[in-house]
C-alpha cells in the first residue's frame, strides 16, 4: 500500500513538473532522475518555484520546489519535492576541469511522499549559464544521486540514479534563504538526524 502511495506521489510531483514554461525561460526545467534499479522509476524535477542566490561560500546556490510556499513555511508538506543544487566552482577552459567526470555542483533532493521524507545526495559536473546575481541556469549530465537518509517508512524507488537536463532561477536572496531554512527544519525534524540541507 505505502509502494504504491509513494509512485502516486512521485507521479504527481511528475505532473507538477510538468507545468513549466518553454525552454526560454530561465526557470524551465528538464531535468530527469533516472534509477539505476530494478524499478528504473524516471522522476521529473519540478520547478513550480525556482531562485538563486550569491554567496561567499561558493558561486552560487539554485533552488527548485514544487509545494506550495505557504504549506513548506508552515511545515505541512504531505508530497513533492525539494532540489538544492550548489555551484562550488566555475568552468574555466585551460585553469579547471571541463569534463562530466569531474564534480563541480552538489546536490540535495529532498522527496516528500504520503508523510514520509527521504534525502538524496550527490554530486556531478553542470556548466553555468549566467550568475547567480541576476539569473543562474546549470546544464547537468549524468550527475549521480543516492539516499542519504529518510523517516523509516520512506521507500527507495531510485538509489543509484542519474540525474541530467537543465533548470535555472532568477535571483531571489529572500526567497533562497526562506526555502532554505524551511527545508533545513522539515527535514532534521522527520529524520532526527543532524543532517544538514543548507550550507
Amino acid at each position: 500500500m505505502f509502494r504504491k502511495r509513494l509512485i502516486m506521489g512521485l507521479i504527481a510531483a511528475t505532473c507538477m513538473g510538468g507545468c513549466a514554461s518553454g525552454p526560454g525561460d530561465v526557470s524551465s526545467s528538464s531535468l530527469e532522475v533516472r534509477s539505476l534499479g530494478l524499478t528504473r522509476v524516471v522522476l521529473r524535477v519540478p520547478s513550480t518555484t525556482t531562485c538563486c542566490m550569491a554567496t561567499d561560500l561558493n558561486s552560487g546556490d539554485l533552488w527548485l520546489t514544487d509545494i506550495p510556499l505557504e504549506d513548506l513555511y508552515a511545515g505541512t508538506v504531505e508530497s513533492g519535492q525539494v532540489m538544492h543544487l550548489e555551484l562550488l566552482w566555475l568552468p574555466r577552459a585551460g585553469k579547471t576541469p571541463i569534463d562530466p567526470t569531474a564534480t563541480n555542483v552538489s546536490i540535495r533532493h529532498v522527496v516528500f511522499a504520503g508523510g514520509e521524507v527521504g534525502l538524496y545526495v550527490g554530486g556531478g559536473f553542470g556548466w553555468p549559464h549566467g550568475n547567480a546575481e541576476s539569473a543562474l541556469r546549470l546544464s547537468m549530465e549524468q550527475a549521480t544521486i543516492a539516499l542519504q537518509a529518510s523517516t523509516p517508512g520512506f521507500e527507495d524507488l531510485l538509489s543509484p540514479a542519474t540525474m541530467s537536463g537543465s533548470i535555472g532561477g532568477m535571483a531571489d536572496p529572500e526567497l533562497a534563504a526562506r526555502i532554505s531554512a524551511a527545508v533545513d527544519k522539515l527535514v532534521s525534524k522527520a529524520i532526527e538526524s543532524p543532517t544538514i540541507v543548507r550550507r
